[in-house]
Formats: C-alpha cells, sequence, structure tokens
C-alpha cells in the first residue's frame, strides 16, 4: 500500500477527535453502571418491549428493565470471551432496548434460573401478545458491555434475522403482574406436550416463510389445546366459543366469526385461493384467539379435557 505525503486536513482530525471522545464517554457511562452491579445474574436481551414503562419488578429475583446505550459490534467484539458468537449476536445488539436480569444467587442452579427466565418470556408473550426476540444472554448487563474487555460469557438463545411483523401493544404494569401471578401455573404447564405445541405455535408463526405457513402455525396451536382429531371446523368453533365466551349473542357470533376463519385457514393450507389482505386479517385475528385461549389455560392452571369442553357446550 502506497501512503499519500498529504497531512490530514483539520475538520478530519476533528471529527477523528469527536469520535474517539464519543466512545471514550460511552465506556464511562457502562463503567459506572457495571460498578453498581455486585450480584452475579444472567441478563437476557430483548427486543420487541419498548422500554418506557420499564423497569417491573418480581421482589430481589428479577427486574424487566431498561437498556438505555446497548452495545455497539465493536463494544460487542471486544467484549465477548466466546468471539464466534459475535457474528449471531451482533447483529442484533445495537437493537437491545431491555433486558430481563434473573439473579442466580435467588436460585439453586443456573439452570433453574434459566427456566424462570423462559417461563416469564412466554408469559409475556401470551397475555400481551408483543413479538418479543430474546437473541441472547450473557452474565453481563447489557448497559456495562461498552466497558467490559473480554470478559462476557455469552450464549446464543433466538436467532430469526427476519420475521414477519403484525400489530403489538406496550407492555404494561398489568401484564408484568398477570404473568408474575401465574408463573407457576406456566411453569406446570410447560411439562404438558399440548401446552408446548400451541405455546411455541405463537412464538414462532411469525418466523414462517410464508403467510399461509403463519396461519396453519397458529392453527396447530389453537387445535392442539382443544385436542380435536375428528370434525374439526364445527368442534373447533363451538369448543373455541364455549371457552371464551359467556352464553348469548356474543358465543353465537364468535362460533360463525371462528368457521369463517377456519375456512380461510383450510384455503391458505391446501393451496386455495385466498387475497393476501384477507389473509393477513384472518392471521391477526387467529392470533388474538390463540393468545386468550392459552391465558384461559394459564389461569385455569389445567388444560381442558374432551368432557370439560362438552359440559361447556351443553350444559
Amino acid at each position: 500500500m502506497k501512503y499519500n505525503d498529504t497531512s490530514l486536513d483539520p475538520k478530519d482530525i476533528e471529527r477523528l477527535t469527536e469520535l474517539v471522545s464519543h466512545f471514550q464517554e460511552r465506556e464511562r457511562r457502562a463503567q459506572k453502571f457495571s460498578d453498581t452491579e455486585n450480584r452475579p445474574a444472567l441478563f437476557f436481551g430483548i427486543l420487541g418491549i419498548e422500554p418506557t414503562n420499564l423497569p417491573f419488578v418480581l421482589a430481589d429475583r428479577v427486574v424487566l428493565r431498561p437498556v438505555p446505550e446497548p452495545p455497539g459490534e465493536v463494544e460487542l467484539a471486544r467484549a465477548l470471551m466466546n468471539r464466534e458468537l459475535f457474528a449471531a449476536i451482533g447483529r442484533y445488539s445495537h437493537a437491545i432496548g431491555s433486558e430481563l436480569v434473573v439473579y442466580t444467587d435467588r436460585f439453586t442452579t443456573t439452570e433453574s434460573a434459566t427456566n424462570a427466565a423462559y417461563c416469564i418470556v412466554s408469559g409475556l408473550r401470551i397475555r400481551a401478545l408483543i413479538n418479543i426476540l430474546v437473541p441472547a444472554v450473557i452474565d453481563r448487563s447489557w448497559s456495562a458491555v461498552a466497558a467490559l474487555n473480554n470478559e462476557v460469557v455469552g450464549r446464543l438463545i433466538e436467532d430469526v434475522p427476519q420475521a414477519w411483523r403484525f400489530e403489538s401493544r406496550q407492555l404494561n404494569q398489568g401484564d408484568w403482574d398477570w404473568v408474575m401471578n401465574h408463573l407457576i401455573s406456566i411453569a406446570k404447564l410447560w411439562e404438558a406436550p399440548r401446552f408446548r405445541v400451541a405455546l411455541e405455535s405463537l412464538v414462532e408463526h411469525p418466523h414462517q416463510r410464508s403467510l399461509r405457513m403463519v396461519a396453519a402455525t397458529l392453527w396447530a396451536g389453537i387445535e392442539a389445546l382443544l385436542d380435536i382429531d375428528t370434525e374439526l371446523r364445527f368442534r373447533l368453533a363451538a369448543y373455541l366459543a364455549s371457552v371464551l365466551e359467556q352464553r348469548g349473542p356474543g358465543r353465537k357470533e364468535l362460533f360463525a366469526k371462528v368457521k369463517k376463519l377456519y375456512d380461510k385457514r383450510s384455503k391458505a393450507v391446501h393451496g386455495g385461493v385466498i387475497g393476501a389482505q384477507a389473509l393477513v386479517d384472518s392471521i391477526r385475528e387467529t392470533r388474538v384467539l390463540l393468545s386468550r385461549l392459552l391465558c384461559v389455560c394459564v389461569e385455569q392452571g389445567h388444560l381442558f379435557t374432551g368432557a370439560e369442553l362438552e359440559d361447556l357446550l351443553f350444559l
């Protein structure tokens, strides 16, 4: 490489000085934050939750809080001990707006702390229907990464660079309180394969390659919770309406709506003709139905049996 003899323009020097100063200031702020962290914890980076209403706290065990200055790629590369994770995590790091902090000294094992985090995130997804992504967990705060050098141990969790974006609202204190009040129920239901299928359907539907598969994934979750394998259209509509609405006009209206939604699902799954907007509209409504159905199961603490569904329908 041949270098020019000309000196740098004073304006270029000024810009370089400002850039260096910017990173130094970020590092100082990050170091100040790091100095306040004196408990071992797992820090789950989260995308999709607006930090406006945060923090939310569960005693001295868990806190969901903002990350006002998420690390950039350069800062993350310098901080990580396992550098092979940089490429995967780096694409998300600058967008991590909040972190779920689980203090491991309040749990018997790191695995149990991790499971608690999974249950909390699952509950937030079920209750608030927010498009949450948890790309990675590290052992230091995301707000402190800019001050660290080859000190951070991390693990990739969810790596989904592309996803469908549907309506998502802002998380509120009521959502957090609901999850905390039903955390044990979520943890117990986690062991039931039908519940896991439904939850995975809710979590993974935006990651499908086509809208038709998005619709199929959502309905797979509903079918798993209602445990139906015959007369799908009628039984799904009848059972779902019976679970979600009291007897009366509202139940009948929901029954009719679910039948229409299922017809659109059938067209989507079996290659029938359906417009893109009609499919998107049906997906939006189906997402809400699956969320409501999961919430009911969590609130009652168990999955519906066939006998219970028939009682709701006929008694």
